[in-house]
């Protein structure tokens, strides 16, 4: 494949061919891409969002396949849905390894209600508490390298904005707005819940 992943290699297709190719595929079997992430060892309750990624970018770059046959195009979705998971497996990752470093968890375990770190007074408010740590740790995730950098290192590591700046070369100032925008991030992708 010379064209990269996202394209697929035989004789000239039309676009709407392929489009037409790919839409019949996704609606005689619409649970196919769901059936396939959990092949590849997603849990059921993720499959489908991993399905519904992979047709989407499937839609996205349908003008990038040059071949609208039938096994051309499923083996092309299945590249697709492939790495879809393997995004999915290392968001999962990340996450969980921000969310093991401990310190945001006890940071935001007792925020607000006058518990102690890792006392909670039901095991609804727990729930409640773990979600919006997972939401935040995926949100953080989401960020631009740059930003996310900086959001793990002071809030996740507890590093000083001066520190910050020694240990990625940069200005004070530039660490601040850095921060002041994945906060602003944040706050959007979470729904105005503030950082």
């Amino acid at each position: 494949m010379s064209g990269g992943p996202m394209q697929a290699e035989a004789s000239e297709a039309t676009p709407g061919a392929a489009v037409g190719v790919l839409h019949a595929m996704l609606t005689e079997q619409p649970h196919r891409l769901r059936r396939r992430a959990v092949s590849l060892g997603l849990r059921r309750e993720d499959a489908e969002d991993a399905a519904q990624a992979a047709a989407v970018a499937a839609l996205e770059h349908i003008d990038a396949v040059r071949c609208a046959e039938e096994p051309v195009i499923c083996a092309w979705v299945d590249t697709i849905a492939r790495r879809v998971v393997a995004d999915a497996y290392r968001r999962d990752r990340r996450e969980r390894a921000f969310l093991a470093s401990g310190e945001l968890v006890a940071e935001t375990s007792g925020a607000g209600d006058g518990a102690t770190a890792g006392t909670v007074a039901s095991a609804e408010a727990e729930w409640e508490r773990r979600e919006i740590v997972r939401a935040t740790a995926r949100a953080v995730q989401g960020l631009p390298e740059a930003l996310r950098q900086v959001v793990e290192l002071r809030y996740g590591h507890g590093h000083a904005t001066k520190r910050i700046a020694e240990d990625l070369g940069l200005s004070d100032a530039a660490v601040r707005q850095r921060l002041s925008r994945a906060r602003a991030v944040l706050a959007v992708g979470m729904g105005g819940t503030p950082l």
